[in-house]
């Protein structure tokens, strides 16, 4: 293993600059494909840089209980990768990423889930409240309880 990373920082350095910008849709609709077109051929050219779209639990029945929101429905899921190996070039990047997010934003909000799968967003992107719903105050409280003293502050969901 120790070879295999090696190998792979000669090819890739030591250091990345990046963040990922996540949308979970719950349809691909053509809105979606006129924005993926037009941003597609825009991205800077760095081999580092990229974006995906991928389908999750096609085949997955509803959830029963309603606790958090429906990860376990049938959605897309679009991210937005701005990574570069060279600092002097994530500007560029990052001005294609927020653009391109943004206007996945700006089409129907009845499509866009309420946040995406939790260890991808940026943390100012998440939205705690609208995933946890009605049980936002509830999970608080616990964690106001059993963490009063933020031990565990760098977990991925913060309350």
């Amino acid at each position: 293993m120790v070879a295999f990373n090696e190998g792979n920082q000669r090819i890739y350095g030591a250091h990345v600059y990046s963040l990922c910008l996540t949308v979970s849709l719950c349809e691909s609709t053509a809105d979606i494909i006129d924005v993926i077109s037009k941003f597609a051929p825009l991205k800077p050219s760095d081999p580092s840089a990229m974006f995906a779209i991928h389908e999750l639990r096609a085949c997955t029945p509803q959830p029963i209980m309603e606790n958090v929101w429906d990860t376990r429905s049938p959605h897309f899921v679009i991210e937005i990768l701005p990574t570069v190996l060279d600092a002097d070039r994530l500007e560029e990047l990052l001005e294609w990423a927020h653009k391109f997010y943004d206007e996945i934003m700006r089409t129907y909000p009845s499509n866009i889930l309420p946040s995406a799968y939790l260890p991808l967003p940026e943390p100012k992107k998440v939205d705690m409240k609208a995933i946890y719903g009605s049980k936002y105050e509830t999970l608080r409280r616990i964690k106001q309880r059993y963490d009063a003293v933020n031990v565990f502050k760098h977990a991925l969901v913060q309350l």
